[in-house]
């Protein structure tokens, strides 16, 4: 059987992903380490999209 949200509730992975991690974070589960380098300060124009 598949099971899916309604579609208002699709339109915004990062926002679940926020969620999720928010709900994790309030119960006690603490953050992984990213492992990798991180440059907030590049701009969508400047990135390379695989």
């Amino acid at each position: 059987e598949l099971r899916c949200p309604p579609a208002n509730l699709c339109t915004d992975n990062g926002a679940m992903v926020a969620a999720l991690g928010s709900l994790a974070i309030s119960n006690g589960i603490a953050p992984s380490k990213l492992g990798i380098q991180v440059a907030s300060e590049i701009s969508p124009s400047v990135a390379i999209w695989a």
